[in-house]
């Protein structure tokens, strides 16, 4: 099943595929660019928006990270909750807990490849995909993963950004035991 259609199931939208050209960001850190074109006539504030997300992210540039979230937005990634085993899981909340959720990241990878073959939405959600590769640094070990992220946009700023990834390849990464029961 395409990405477009699991996501509209999802959000309950019907997404519009723009015709994209994948980007490389060597290195999260270092400056990255990403190129969407033919955005086949819908309002695109939303993969706009998405694309100077990843710009921004993929050049350090927090300051303009905080300045593209809502001060109530909401960031999920893997297991979101309070009881996480390490620091990218969760949910956090607000411009702050943005701010942390960035540098969690930061400390946390040292991206390899990151890719983005397709960023698409309308006016309040957009959605990414692609694939990376980062190597953990506490245990040095590689995590390879497809991905996928989903925007939603409210009043000119993103509200909500929740990333999906292989959790059981990054929770071998990260030489993390759970007991789940």
């Amino acid at each position: 099943m395409p990405v477009s259609a699991v996501l509209s199931r999802f959000t309950g939208t019907s997404f519009q595929k723009c015709n994209s050209k994948t980007t490389l960001l060597p290195e999260l850190h270092k400056r990255g660019t990403i190129v969407v074109n033919n955005y086949a006539g819908f309002d695109d504030q939303a993969v706009l928006l998405a694309q100077e997300f990843f710009t921004a992210f993929g050049a350090n540039e927090t300051p303009k990270l905080k300045d593209l979230v809502s001060k109530d937005c909401q960031i999920i990634t893997e297991r979101g909750g309070d009881q996480v085993p390490h620091p990218i899981y969760g949910t956090f909340n607000g411009v702050h807990g943005a701010e942390l959720f960035f540098s969690n990241l930061k400390r946390t990878f040292d991206t390899q490849k990151f890719e983005i073959p397709d960023v698409f939405g309308d006016a309040n959600r957009a959605c990414a995909h692609g694939t990376f590769s980062h190597q953990v640094v506490r245990t040095g070990y590689i995590f390879d993963s497809d991905w996928c992220a989903v925007f939603k946009i409210q009043h000119g700023n993103i509200s909500f950004y929740q990333f999906y990834e292989d959790t059981a390849a990054l929770e071998q990464a990260f030489e993390v035991v759970r007991n789940d029961g």
